[in-house]
């Protein structure tokens, strides 16, 4: 009885701790800008310029993708356009016509549908390389 006592006191004592490890207000989810919840993820890596066109096969959760960002990673690749490939076997063509300085990017907005594949398509002579990300 008495160790349970002590138990007891001991948890009582814990929670005012704990309670105080936060003063003032938590930031909850609605402090959250909308923007900011959509977290980059690379789909490719280093891809150069040179090849001309490179097509990246997405799956599982990589396919819900709201935008996609291409950002020179070496020199100043030219992009020319990019194609998106739905599930639903609709296609998208988007006219880039960018020359991106290196640490530039370019950010596409898709409409909401399931992402298959992404074709981008660049000026072979134009060098550099560039990653693409989707959020």
């Amino acid at each position: 009885m008495r160790r349970l006592a002590i138990l007891t006191s001991l948890a009582l004592a814990a929670i005012p701790l704990t309670a105080s490890a936060y003063p003032g207000d938590r930031p909850g989810p609605q402090r959250v800008d909308r923007q900011d919840r959509g977290r980059w993820t690379t789909l490719s890596k280093m891809t150069p310029a040179r090849q001309g066109r490179d097509t990246v096969r997405l799956s599982g959760r990589d396919q819900n993708i709201n935008r996609i960002r291409l950002e020179a990673a070496r020199g100043a690749p030219r992009i020319q356009r990019v194609i998106v490939h739905y599930a639903n076997r609709a296609s998208q063509d988007m006219p880039v016509n960018a020359q991106l300085s290196p640490g530039q990017d370019q950010v596409l907005q898709l409409d909401g549908r399931r992402v298959e594949r992404i074709t981008v398509v660049t000026d072979a002579r134009s060098g550099g390389a560039y990653t693409l990300s989707g959020a």
